[in-house]
């Protein structure tokens, strides 16, 4: 493949892929790295493209993005709900854990951390008890750790 055909704008590979309105306000380009891999340009991040339904030996298979997603008007784009992508980051947490260990997953654990403690308004056991059984009891966790730093927290 030349390089004409690995260049794409983001905007078009989301569009292609029904997760993203033609007009939306999405700028950039990626430079494809494989079948499920690509790089933004700009800021030389690595982007994995994740199918629903692959097993990366996590407890739980990749979710198939029409059921866990929601359209938000403003990008024009399809974006996963918050608590799917908690429950989603803290399945990969589990899968490195097993097979990379702690160093590598501990990311993964701090991002499950972060996601709920800034919007802890929206989490609370009786939903995280909704969540698959495999996960539930690590992100019960992270909520009763972000419930801790939040009262250690100055208020703004």
């Amino acid at each position: 493949m030349d390089s004409s055909e690995a260049k794409m704008t983001a905007a078009r590979i989301f569009e292609l892929n029904g997760l993203l309105s033609p007009d939306a306000p999405l700028k950039g380009e990626i430079v494809s790295n494989g079948i499920d891999s690509c790089i933004d340009v700009k800021t030389g991040a690595s982007i994995d493209v994740l199918f629903s339904g692959e097993d990366w030996g996590m407890p739980i298979p990749m979710p198939d993005p029409a059921k866990v997603s929601e359209f938000d008007p403003r990008f024009g784009a399809r974006f996963i709900t918050l608590h799917e992508l908690v429950q989603l980051k803290t399945a990969v947490y589990l899968a490195k854990l097993a097979e990379e260990g702690e160093d590598v997953a501990s990311k993964d654990r701090s991002d499950v951390f972060e996601l709920i403690r800034n919007r802890l308004s929206e989490f609370s056991e009786q939903v995280i008890h909704k969540y698959h059984p495999a996960l539930r009891m690590h992100c019960l966790r992270a909520y009763q750790s972000a419930q801790r730093a939040g009262r250690a927290r100055p208020p703004k």
